[in-house]
């Protein structure tokens, strides 16, 4: 989780013998203490004497929706992320940390992002990316990016949506082939094919990242 900007790891609720047989006997006390910093368990609701009322059980699913769709803490707006919910900017950070990390050790870290179905289907409407938010997050602080939807985009004239994608919402053949040429095309713009390329691009990003 997040306190002010520091990621901080939360210790696991269950590690002992003696925390699983509390799960067994008090179980309720024990999936609220899970829940504290579990969104989707926070807008959720409790169950209470008044849901055997189906009018109360109603109220109680839109209120949840409401929450769901439009809460300041929603994880998406009108289908495209909320820079201002807990998983962005959680998300955001992950990354953020995890690149810096990395060229600190030494490695080049390349963040390639692979579209699900339903941004593929976004995409055919014309519609904006739902993860463009995090790009260009990713992009004003100037890591590495691989978006394979550029590479997808050029086959939605030519080939329907099933052709890309299969079971499970997996790529098909013909999407992996075409993002992996995308990405090989992406190194070798960002010279990145050889150990030589590499060395120079750590050390350049090395003195960018310099406090």
């Amino acid at each position: 989780m997040l306190r002010g900007d520091d990621l901080v790891l939360l210790d696991n609720p269950i590690a002992s013998r003696e925390d699983h047989e509390r799960l067994l006997y008090d179980d309720a006390a024990v999936l609220r203490a899970l829940g504290e910093n579990d969104y989707h368990y926070r807008i959720g609701y409790d169950a209470q004497p008044m849901d055997v009322l189906p009018s109360v059980r109603l109220v109680k699913m839109l209120l949840h929706r409401l929450r769901e769709l439009h809460g300041p803490d929603a994880i998406f707006h009108d289908q495209v992320y909320n820079p201002q919910s807990e998983a962005y900017r959680i998300t955001l950070k992950l990354l953020d940390s995890f690149y810096r990390e990395a060229v600190a050790n030494g490695q080049l870290p390349v963040i390639v992002v692979f579209p699900a179905l339903q941004e593929q289907q976004r995409s055919r409407q014309e519609l904006p990316r739902g993860y463009a938010p995090l790009l260009d997050a990713l992009h004003a602080r100037g890591h590495r990016v691989i978006d394979v939807m550029s590479a997808l985009e050029p086959l939605q004239a030519s080939h329907e949506i099933g052709e890309l994608v299969e079971k499970w919402g997996h790529f098909s053949p013909l999407a992996n082939d075409t993002a992996a040429r995308y990405i090989d095309e992406c190194l070798r713009v960002w010279a990145l094919t050889s150990p030589a390329g590499v060395r120079a691009a750590v050390e350049a990003e090395r003195a960018r990242l310099q406090p």
